[in-house]
Order: structure tokens, then sequence, then C-alpha cells
């Protein structure tokens, strides 16, 4: 199994799309598009032997946009459509791909809490379990099972890993 999980280290950055750059452009689409493509491209021979699995770690705001981090959510949503794409394109030869669409703590939230300390309540009581996701418990076990045996026959889907956030889409 392979698993994509990498974001530029401007994607927690404020910003509006009417105002990027051509320079944060191209490094939100080089950290996120491309390097998927490449870590896929890299990978398939070996996955395509051992009739693995690629998982593509995108972002709840590449399902519903971002008001503050639109170019974050723009290359997440990509990911999920380049995930789909793949799944297509791998499934006669036994490589399944997948989407992970996790809400947990991280880097970019870690600082966008410190940044709004009154962001993690009014989060938190936006999802039904009532808190935001731990990345080892929550999240590592949901990625475990989609490279694990269990998942064998579930290719091209995007688990929202959530919470129940997003139980409305």
């Amino acid at each position: 199994a392979v698993v994509h999980n990498a974001t530029s280290n401007l994607s927690s950055h404020p910003h509006q799309l009417a105002h990027v750059d051509h320079a944060s452009w191209t490094d939100h689409f080089s950290v996120s598009l491309t390097g998927a493509r490449h870590c896929a491209v890299a990978a398939f021979e070996a996955l395509k032997e051992r009739g693995g699995t690629f998982v593509v770690m995108t972002s709840p705001a590449g399902i519903e946009g971002s008001v503050t981090l639109p170019l974050y959510a723009t290359m997440k949503g990509a990911l999920r459509g380049f995930a789909k794409s793949l799944a297509r394109e791998w499934a006669p030869h036994r490589v399944t791909v997948n989407v992970v669409s996790p809400l947990a703590y991280s880097p970019a939230m870690t600082a966008a809490i410190a940044a709004e300390p009154a962001m993690e309540e009014r989060l938190s009581r936006r999802i039904p379990l009532g808190r935001i996701g731990d990345p080892e418990r929550d999240i590592g076990s949901a990625v475990a099972f989609l490279v694990g045996p269990a998942a064998r026959y579930v290719t091209g889907q995007t688990l929202g890993v959530d919470g129940g956030h997003y139980t409305s889409l």
C-alpha cells in the first residue's frame, strides 16, 4: 500500500483566490496534484504486482470549499477527481484507489485554532460526535482498514472520517 499525504507548506496561510499569485498556485499544485501523480506512477508496478492499494488523503475542504483557504480546498477537491479516475484506470490491474477525507487535528488545524481559539469549540459543536478527530486513533484506523484485506472490494470511494460532520452531503 501507498498513502499520499502531502500538502503545501503554504496551505494554512489565509488568502483569496483573486489574489493568489502564480508561485503560490504552482506550489500548491506541485505538492498536491503533481506529487500525488509522481507517487502513483512510482508505485504502480509494485502495487500491480501485489494487487495493492493507493490511498490519497484529502480534506473536507475539498468537498465543501473554504472561504479562508480556497487554494487548499481547490487542490484537495482535485485530488478526489484524480483518485476516482485512477481507481477506474487501475481496477483491471487489481489495484484499489481510495480517498480519506479526515476532520482531525493537524499542524494546519492546530495553527488555525491557535490563531482563533474559539474555533475549536465552534467546530466541535458542529460535529455530531462532539469532538475533533485524533489523527492516530480515528484517522489511522480508517486508513488501516482501506489498506487491509477487508477493503479489497472498495475502490474509487471517499471515506469521510469526520465524526458525522458531513452527514448532510
